[in-house]
């Protein structure tokens, strides 16, 4: 032929050069926009004052990954938790078990409110969660108390408790402290303590004093 036929791969590459080109044009305006309304947005913008402060005691919102199957009835919140810290106006640092300490946002808490009788609520009050294996009959968020075997105190001045669970053996026995047996009324724990005399100081071994780990 007298001339060349001009190359479609060519005519490719130069659309693809410009389309890579009107891209990179069309995220750099798109990133002064956004940039440009973050700024008229915050302008306006009241500031967040966190609603928590330390030693404040919250509920705390049970992970949905939790509240499937055959737990979507148990309750949707667990405590009362301890705030130990406010990181910042949407995060706070809360004393969730004894030994650990979990950083939350301020939509997984609600403030816990007291007993309107004055009765005293332990910290770290959780539904049981299922492990894997674990039959039906264990599913249950609290073992039920058959009766108090007898009682210890540590070399802390903690006193524990040694449980007989109802319907299960020896082998299942464990010690437990005062706080194990509330927010409910256990029967059983009452009338053992009536009977060797037992007296607690109940803002003792419900307090974040009584959770927190020894140094």
């Amino acid at each position: 032929l007298p001339f060349p036929m001009p190359s479609v791969h060519h005519e490719m590459e130069v659309f693809l050069q410009q389309m890579a080109k009107f891209e990179s044009v069309a995220h750099e305006f798109l990133k002064l926009e956004h940039e440009k309304q973050a700024r008229a947005f915050n302008a306006r913008r009241a500031p967040v004052v966190s609603a928590y402060k330390p030693k404040d005691r919250v509920l705390v919102q049970r992970p949905k990954d939790h509240l499937q199957g055959a737990n979507k009835l148990h309750t949707l919140w667990e405590g009362p938790c301890e705030v130990n810290k406010v990181l910042g106006p949407h995060s706070v640092l809360v004393q969730t078990g004894p030994s650990k300490q979990s950083e939350l946002h301020i939509d997984q808490l609600k403030m816990f409110l007291p007993d309107v009788l004055g009765r005293p609520t332990p910290l770290f009050y959780k539904a049981r969660r299922r492990a894997p294996g674990e039959s039906v009959l264990e599913d249950e968020d609290t073992w039920e108390v058959d009766k108090i075997l007898e009682h210890k105190v540590e070399s802390d001045g903690k006193t524990l408790f040694k449980v007989r669970w109802k319907g299960f053996g020896p082998s299942h026995d464990s010690w437990e402290p005062p706080s194990s047996f509330f927010p409910g009324l256990c029967v059983p724990f009452v009338h053992y303590t009536r009977a060797k005399s037992l007296v607690f100081d109940m803002d003792h071994f419900v307090s974040p004093e009584a959770h927190l780990p020894q140094e």
